[in-house]
């Protein structure tokens, strides 16, 4: 029973990451330790934007929360 019901969030929002990981790059945004994004980015993919005119969708909408999750996650 190796078939998933429904894909990874890494594999459904690769292109995302991928966006959101050369974005980091291109701002030299701080990553902390083992991240593969920093925090900045993380907000932007929980929560949406534009990232470079492409619209990252929102997957949860409190923003706040988010913030402060991932400032403490650090």
């Amino acid at each position: 029973m190796s078939e998933l019901i429904k894909p990874l969030a890494e594999q459904r929002y690769q292109q995302d990451i991928e966006l959101l990981k050369a974005w980091d790059e291109a701002q030299q945004n701080p990553k902390p330790e083992r991240w593969q994004l920093s925090p900045r980015a993380v907000v932007l993919f929980i929560c949406g934007g534009d990232v470079n005119g492409t619209e990252i969708p929102c997957k949860y909408s409190a923003r706040s929360v988010v913030k402060v999750a991932t400032a403490t996650s650090t």
